[in-house]
């Protein structure tokens, strides 16, 4: 089982690298809800991460394709940590190096992994579902469904939901 994990993994990345190649691919989808929360949270909040399980390079090149080079205060990558998700220190990292106590934090997923990750890092986290992810999400109970985003135009509904039950507490 291990050979054939390894050869999917292999082809995988190499599917990854070859979009990467192409500038329209980011740019063709791209995930306007998610823009638009990224807009009001930088309007919103003290301060944004995006913590990532890219690589340094790929980020980079993703994030100039899109215009979104000066979005966050601070991107951490797959290159910042030694343990991916789910295990929660690349969470620990952007929650510590934003000077965010863990409680104030928001994490939008996308994956199971990161959902997990994303909690065990004692973060709120909510997750919104593609179309390659939504099915999981769902089935893995890592999140109570109200707080898992079917449809991405819901997006701002349960946000604002998060913050009201939160009382605010997320900054």
């Amino acid at each position: 089982m291990g050979s054939g994990w390894q050869a999917f993994i292999q082809i995988r990345l190499g599917l990854y690298q070859a979009l990467l190649q192409d500038d329209e691919v980011p740019l063709t989808h791209r995930w306007p809800h998610n823009l638009a929360l990224l807009e009001r949270a930088r309007q919103a909040c003290e301060k944004v991460g995006l913590a990532t399980m890219s690589h340094c390079r790929e980020v980079r090149h993703v994030l100039t394709v899109l215009g979104l080079t000066d979005a966050f205060d601070l991107v951490a990558s797959r290159d910042d940590v030694e343990l991916g998700k789910p295990d929660p220190e690349i969470y620990q990292l952007v929650g510590a190096q934003l000077d965010t106590p863990p409680t104030a934090c928001l994490v939008i997923e996308d994956s199971v992994a990161g959902v997990r990750a994303a909690r065990a890092a004692g973060m709120h986290c909510i997750a919104v579902g593609t179309p390659f992810t939504r099915d999981a999400l769902h089935q893995s109970r890592v999140l109570e469904d109200r707080w898992i985003v079917d449809d991405p135009a819901d997006i701002f509904a349960v946000v604002d939901r998060l913050m009201t039950e939160t009382q605010g507490a997320v900054q």
